[in-house]
This record gives C-alpha cells, structure tokens and sequence, in this order.
C-alpha cells in the first residue's frame, strides 16, 4: 500500500464535536452477552458511535466451524461494509498489527471509495494470538485527529479482550470441574477385586451424580455389545427386552465411533434408529450413549437415561466423553485379568498372529521369513558331528616303586615333576639294622665253617653234617640281607617322570612293606583318556579321528585316533562317563603326564537340525517313554 501509515503518533489536530453518545441497550448487551456474535456487535455499535464521522466498521474473528477469520459484526449494516476496509482488516490480521490506511489513495482506482475516507484497523492478541480484528472507516474531519481515533479503538479493544479472557475462565473452570468429576470417578471404577464389582459400583455412582434413572455399561463381545451392568441392580436376565435394547443401542454408538444423544437435533447425520426403539420402551425419554475407547480401539460403550423433560446439555456430554477416555482403558485392564488363563493365552496368540499376518509390523515378517529359511537352510545343510569331551593325559607304561620291607627312609633324591633314567636312584633307605645283622650273620658263619672244619679234621661225618648245614644257613641269609641292602637304593625301572611321590618331607620316617612311594610314567609316549557322556558313547567307534586341544597349549591342535573304548564308568558332576583311550607320541618332549584339555571326536556328517536338537529329542523320547503306560 503507497500511503499506509502504522499506528504512530501522528501530527494531527484532535478535532470533535464534543458528543458523548449513550446507548444503554448496546452497554447491555456488551456487559451481558455469552455469545461472541452478540458480544462483538454491540461493541462495534459502541466504537462506532463515540467516534464521529464513522462511516462503517467491522469485527473479524475466528469462526468455530472451519478455524477460519469472517466478519462476525458490521456497523451500521452488513451491506454498507466496503470491499476496501475489508482488505485492509485482512492486512492488519496477516501482518499482525495496527494499519491506518488512506482508502481513496490505495483502492481509489480499482474499487468505489469516498475521496477522504480513512481505515483504521486494529488486532486483538489474546495470550500471544491474535483473537479479532477491528476495522473502521471514518470521514476527512476525522483525518486530523486520527491519533485520538487510533486511541480510542485501543481503550474499545480492552473489552474484547476482557470477555475473551472471561470466555477462557469459563471454559477452565468447565474443564476443571470434569476433570475433578473424572478423577473421582475413576477412583470408583478402581474399587472392587472383579470387574463385575467395579463396573456396578461406577455405574450406580454415575447415576446419582448426574441424575440418571438408569446407566448402563457393556463391553463388545464378537460382531455385538453385551451388557456387563445395569446401576442400583445386582443381576438382570440376559434376555429381557430392556436389556437387548440397551446392547443395540450401544452398538449403534460403537458402530459409529461417537457419541449419541437422543434426541438429536435434525440434520446432524448420527443414526438414532436404536436409540428411539429404546427411548419408546420407556414411554420416551432422553438417551446418552458414549463409546468406550481403549488401547486404540472402542472396547464398550456407557449408556445414560434421563425423563424426556431433563435432556442431556453439551456439558454434560463432555463430561461423559471426558469419562469414558479415562475410565475406558482402567475397565478394560480389569476385564482382560478377569479371564480364564487359556482364554488369555488364546488371546495372545492370536493377537501376535493377526500382527504377523495382518498389516504393518514388517519387522516382525521379514524376520519370520529369515528365520523360516534358516530352518530350511538347517535342516538341508550337513556338517561335521562331533562328541565333546574333556580330556587328561597319562603315561602309556608306567611303573611304581615300592617299599620292599619294613624300613626308615633315609634319603630322597627326587620328587615328583622330576625327570629320571633308568637305573637313577630316586630315595635310600636306612640299611644300618640290616648291615649290624649282616656282621651277625658273618661271625656267626665263621663260627660254624670253623665248627665243620673240626668236625672234618676229627672225621666226626655226623657233627661235620650239622656244621655244614649251619654255614649254608648262614650263607642263604647272609645273601638275603645283601639283597635288601641292595634294595635300599630305590632306583627308576625306566627313563620317564616322576608323577606321584614325594619323601622330602618324610625322611626317618616309618615305611611299610608294599607300601607305594613313586610312580614314574614313559616319556615320549601318553595315553590320552576321553571322558565320554554316556549319551554319546554309542556315535563313538574305534579308529575315529579325535582333535585334541589342551590347556597348556591352546593354540596347538593334536591329532590322534580312538584306539579302545572301556567299559568303565564313573559318575561326575550327576552324570555317568566312559573311559575311551587314544595314544599319542610326543616327538618333541613337551607334553606332561596329568595334562588336561578338551578333545573332539569325528563321528560323521549329519544334518545341523539333527546335530543342535538331538539332545532336547532324546530328552522328550525318554520322558514321554517314562510318562507312558
């Protein structure tokens, strides 16, 4: 616009004809109107007189049907309102504030317009939004003073602004109130162990809270409603017409997704057929069905009675609207505990089908049908089994020293982890009873060699017999202590390792005779011994490869063969093992008796299904044969 001035002090003259208009009837209905037509109007009819030279005014404000500005108020007539203070109240609401437009200099040659006239406009924010625009049209004389005119419009807007926020009040304090109500019926709802208790207890409260002679409630059960609770009565036959009636007038609300209200004015487009089907077993009446909405769904519906002469208002609706969302979703939790466990698992199952099968969660189909190949792609594929076991190493020849007599030890040389040859004396024992009966047995030798040699001299055969017999004797056992002197030196049969045994800590202690005192295991050469689950024995067979990994080597894999299969058990961490033997050569010396390990034994190739199941499928076979007859 060439000449749109904003509202500014301007350099002009005030210029009046000193008039104070009074209309009490436009005061009136400013003061007392509810509705935002009436209330603009005589506002305008206000503005519009105080201000001389006033040739037409309007009022745009928000409309409820389509959220959208429209005059709501013209001065003095809605024909007298020109296209150009039109256009300029649009400005004013799009640019966001006060305009003061020259009309014959901006619309002059595309629109008929005074020469002198003038627009001011004017926008109403209420809470940071703008809630109206006012806009007039006044004559030249008024052209010097437009300042005090821009001022006046200023003061008039204050009461806009005052009934907006009265308006506003109103509508929180009604919002308040169904908030208060909803709270306190929500509370009611959540009493009582059943749903049964809780929806007759809510239903009996509603009733005398609004002023109902009957609330129903009834939860959708198949393509139908049926009727959970009737307020002030305990129990009610299933089939009572009155009843029937309530569920079909239930499921007309619910087929409709909204709330009805019976009687409804004409031309809304909400079916009421049920409703007056019910309203006429009661000789007419007021009906007010509201859905229940819970968990994205409408799950059941309320219905509410009144005399035809108490209709139920717009705030009452709300109110039952503003209810049944927050007594809906606690209702429905309260009857789905209710059901029976199967009826629950029943219905999860086929909740999760109809997700599966049904539209959207493409997540979870993808990943079904990944995870049907993946079956097919186990069941088809063949690979490797192997038995798992736990593995120890012991000495394929292995010997053991023993106490030859009753004897002290005397000296230990070596102990166990210690590495020996053969013929390497690994303890002594204490030989000084036995060398104090050897110099015994040797005088008293002498003695008899001397008895027999005077027994020959003299040729006494009998005594020279006796005499002999004495220095044999003393031979045999001169010979048998020589020989427990010799085996007083305990000496290793073979080259290996010692691996049980240690007399360091027992020297002058007492040993007994057969007593074992070391174990020496063959180097070079070990038995390997696989602890097999006796659930796995029956896949295992001589001459099957076997992979073994021990601990001290970890990253060195061993390759040897199943060589026997004992039939000796032992039980372990509560199951039954079998001993199953493999020999293995050590070339390079660096393997220990007692080393343990894990060892894998190649039995074939089987399908992975089978591999990774068979356990669990044997597991059922022997319950279901233990459960059987």
């Amino acid at each position: 616009m060439n000449e749109r001035l904003h509202a500014t002090p301007l350099a002009v003259s005030p210029e009046g004809d000193g008039r104070v208009w009074v209309d009490r009837e436009s005061w009136r209905r400013l003061a007392t109107s509810v509705e935002h037509d009436e209330f603009y109007q005589a506002w305008l009819e206000l503005q519009c007189r105080q201000v001389a030279q006033t040739r037409a005014g309007l009022v745009l404000a928000e409309t409820a049907a389509d959220d959208t500005f429209a005059p709501v108020a013209n001065w003095p007539a809605p024909d007298s309102v020109s296209e150009a203070l039109l256009d300029v109240a649009r400005h004013s609401l799009e640019e966001g504030e006060a305009l003061v437009v020259d009309l014959a200099a901006e619309y002059g040659t595309r629109l008929p317009v005074e020469s002198d006239s003038v627009a001011l406009s004017f926008p109403l924010k209420v809470h940071d939004r703008v809630a109206c625009v006012a806009a007039i049209e006044v004559g030249n004389k008024q052209r010097r003073d437009l300042e005090a005119v821009m001022r006046q419009l200023q003061w008039g807007v204050s009461w806009i602004e005052a009934f907006h926020l009265r308006s506003q009040n109103v509508q929180d304090e009604s919002t308040i109130d169904r908030l208060v109500t909803a709270l306190l019926m929500t509370a009611t709802a959540s009493r009582g162990e059943s749903c049964k208790q809780a929806v007759t207890t809510f239903v009996t409260e509603l009733a005398s809270r609004l002023d109902c002679e009957r609330v129903s409630l009834g939860f959708c059960a198949g393509r139908g409603v049926k009727v959970m609770s009737l307020s002030h009565t305990g129990q009610f036959g299933r089939q009572m017409n009155l009843v029937n009636a309530i569920g079909r007038a239930m499921e007309e609300a619910v087929g409709q997704a909204a709330s009805v209200n019976f009687p409804e004015p004409s031309g809304n487009g909400v079916i009421t057929h049920n409703h007056e089907k019910l309203a006429g077993l009661q000789n007419g009446g007021a009906i007010l069905t509201v859905p229940l909405p819970a968990a994205g769904k409408t799950v059941g519906a309320i219905c509410l009675e009144r005399s035809a002469a108490d209709p139920f208002d717009e705030d009452t609706v709300k109110l039952c609207d503003t209810l049944a969302s927050v007594v809906g979703p606690v209702f429905n939790e309260k009857r789905l505990n209710d059901r029976w466990i199967f009826t629950k698992l029943a219905d999860s199952v086929a909740t999760q089908l109809g997700r599966l099968f049904g539209p959207r969660y493409l997540g979870r189909k993808l990943a079904l049908l990944l995870l049907i190949a993946a079956a097919f792609a186990l069941y088809f594929a063949r690979g490797d089994f192997k038995v798992t076991t736990d593995s120890v190493l012991e000495g394929a020849e292995q010997r053991a020293l023993v106490t030859p007599f009753d004897a002290y030890v005397a000296e230990s040389i070596h102990r166990v982890g210690d590495r020996v040859s053969a013929g390497e004396v690994i303890a002594t024992l204490d030989d000084t009873d036995l060398r104090l009966d050897l110099v015994e047995l040797t005088s008293g030798r002498a003695q008899a060699q001397s008895q027999y040699d005077e027994a020959i001299a003299d040729k006494d055969r009998a005594k020279a017999k006796v005499f002999k017999a004495k220095v044999d004797q003393a031979d045999a056992r001169i010979e048998l202590v020589n020989e427990k002197l010799r085996r007083t030196r305990l000496v290793s049969p073979l080259d290996g390792v010692i691996v049980n045994g240690d007399l360091s800590q027992s020297l002058g202690a007492a040993v007994t005779r057969g007593e074992v005192l070391f174990e020496i295991a063959a180097l070079y050469r070990y038995r390997v011994i696989l602890q097999v689950d006796e659930r796995d024995i029956a896949y295992v067979s001589e001459g099957q490869p076997v992979q073994l990994l021990l601990s001290a080597f970890p990253d060195r894999p061993i390759e040897v063969e199943v060589e026997s299969i004992t039939p000796v058990t032992r039980a372990a961490e509560g199951r039954n093992y079998f001993r199953v033997e493999a020999l293995l050569d050590d070339d390079q010396g660096m393997l220990r008796p007692g080393m343990e390990g894990v060892a894998k034994i190649t039995v074939g190739e089987r399908r992975y299904a089978w591999i990774w199941t068979r356990e669990l499928v044997n597991w059922l076979r022997l319950a279901t044969w233990r459960w059987s007859r």
